[in-house]
């Protein structure tokens, strides 16, 4: 079927009242006008195409159950782009939310730190901290309080300096 005659097809479909042969026609000339070659620039996927068709389908449904004072092919071609657009704006920002980060190279993350503890002890209780081990587990191995360990942790946090 010509593009003139489908458009002549809806138009008697829309005439006679035939809302779903309407619809179907509309979501034909949908997949036309996405898939055409010379139409299709930005080179439309049958899948991102058959999604237009069904919204256009959707949005021409909702508006002539509204009731519309005149049915055009301009008014269903607009649907058809205004449909497109928004996939478009959709894809793009898919694409900005989904972008992997640039990898900058910091000359400051390849330095090497250190942190120097104010005695052994305190390194050794850090790390047991860091591999897991709650306060309470470390303060039972170390034979004191969970108090006592908490204070003497806070006064070495003080003491602990980084070198690099």
């Amino acid at each position: 079927m010509t593009y003139k005659t489908l458009c002549k097809q809806m138009r008697a479909q829309y005439q006679a009242g035939d809302i779903d042969g309407l619809l179907v026609s509309a979501r034909e000339l949908a997949m036309r006008r996405l898939l055409k070659s010379e139409r299709n620039p930005l080179g439309l996927e049958y899948h991102d195409a058959d999604d237009i068709a069904q919204k256009v389908m959707l949005d021409m449904w909702l508006k002539l159950k509204g009731g519309i004072p005149r049915f055009t092919i301009a008014w269903v071609k607009e649907i058809i782009d205004n449909a497109k657009i928004d996939l478009l704006r959709k894809q793009q920002r898919e694409a900005e939310i989904f972008a992997p980060m640039p990898e900058t190279e910091d000359p400051e993350d390849e330095r090497d730190i250190e942190l120097v503890f104010p005695c052994e002890e305190a390194e050794a209780v850090f790390r047991l901290q860091h591999e897991g081990y709650s306060l309470r587990e470390i303060a039972m191995a170390r034979e004191t309080t969970l108090g006592s360990l908490e204070v003497q942790m806070s006064r070495w946090r003080k003491k602990i300096s980084v070198s690099c």
